[in-house]
């Protein structure tokens, strides 16, 4: 019995073998390029939804937020909850993570100090993997340094988003 999957793989590899019988060699490469083990990698990178232009061959770079974990898990139920009830908007965890960068620079946002838990702690920890525009982390960090002494820390881009994210999408946050 053969899967979705294996259906489409055999599917898209007929489809190369007729258009190489219709005298369309460059489709074909190009579906047979998508069959090799790096193809999705590179359909998925080229997407505009992915790479916001369409003209990028790599993904932003990989943020992780470190949050308590039924904290990461409501963050992600509620972003998810928002986008289903906004369907005419693109909210994501990617695109509120960009809009948090851009309020902190915009002097729009300003994020909470992170707590520390006292010693000891037995709580859950986990990572919320966000990919993030490599310039505007980069200039938020920047921005967060020069103006420690506002702040009363330095927020790194991990401080802002978790902020952002906790203030927004979370009960305690509301």
């Amino acid at each position: 019995m053969q899967t979705r999957g294996t259906q489409l793989r055999s599917q898209l590899a007929h489809a190369a073998a007729r258009l190489r019988e219709v005298d369309s060699p460059d489709l074909a490469d190009a579906v047979e390029e998508v069959l090799k083990p790096t193809g999705w990698g590179l359909l998925r990178r080229s997407s505009p939804e992915v790479s916001g232009s369409g003209h990028s061959d790599r993904l932003p770079p990989n943020l992780p937020v470190r949050l308590v974990k039924s904290v990461r898990e409501e963050i992600k139920r509620n972003v998810a909850a928002v986008q289903a009830a906004t369907p005419g908007r693109k909210i994501t965890l990617a695109t509120e993570a960009e809009r948090a960068l851009e309020a902190f620079l915009a002097g729009e946002f300003h994020p909470e100090q992170p707590q520390r838990l006292p010693r000891g702690s037995k709580v859950e920890w986990a990572n919320l993997n966000i990919r993030v525009d490599a310039e505007l982390r980069q200039r938020a960090e920047d921005y967060g340094a020069d103006h420690a002494a506002q702040f009363g820390f330095a927020p790194r881009a991990s401080h802002i988003i978790s902020s952002w994210l906790v203030q927004r999408f979370t009960e305690a946050g509301s």
